[in-house]
């Protein structure tokens, strides 16, 4: 069915992006330095409420922002977060080996 695309993905996973929005958001994807900045690659399901990404993150740091409806932002549920070149900050995750 339609929903083998991601299926692939929550095999393994070991981390799941979360993201609350509200009710008119139509698009959310996560991108970041496991999917070279994609703004295709990983689109985020809506769940009640949040929309959700399961996924195997290699251990380490990890970089990453959601693109809301084209605009890109930081996680607002993260508090750890480094500056990148344009100034605009990157979301940071510490996977566990």
């Amino acid at each position: 069915g339609s929903d083998y695309q991601n299926s692939f993905l929550a095999v393994k996973a070991n981390h799941i992006f979360r993201l609350t929005s509200s009710p008119n958001v139509k698009k959310v994807i996560v991108s970041g330095s496991f999917n070279g900045w994609s703004t295709e690659g990983y689109q985020m399901v809506k769940k009640i409420g949040e929309w959700i990404f399961p996924i195997y993150l290699t251990p380490g740091k990890c970089t990453y922002k959601f693109i809301v409806d084209d605009k890109w932002i930081v996680d607002p549920d993260n508090q750890l977060w480094e500056n990148n070149d344009y100034n605009t900050r990157n979301s940071v995750l510490w996977i566990e080996p």
